[in-house]
């Protein structure tokens, strides 16, 4: 018949039987590990603006004078 599979095959619309309760399960997981990842980058962006700005204010203090072994003439 058009409409039946052959015992033991399953027909390409047929629902591949999910279980909702795992899809939940692997949904919260890719959601938690995205937010780990999203919090570790957001935590390595904030310290790596943090040591270039101090670098950048001792290369600016060096520039004007303020520190550095030259001294004043």
């Amino acid at each position: 018949m058009p409409g039946e599979a052959p015992k033991g095959e399953t027909l390409a619309w047929e629902s591949c039987g999910r279980i909702p309760s795992q899809e939940r399960a692997d949904f919260l997981e890719f959601v938690a590990c995205n937010v780990i990842f999203a919090i570790v980058a957001i935590g390595l962006v904030m310290w790596r603006s943090k040591v270039v700005q101090a670098r950048q204010a001792r290369v600016l203090a060096a520039r004007i004078g303020l520190v550095g072994g030259r001294g004043r003439r």
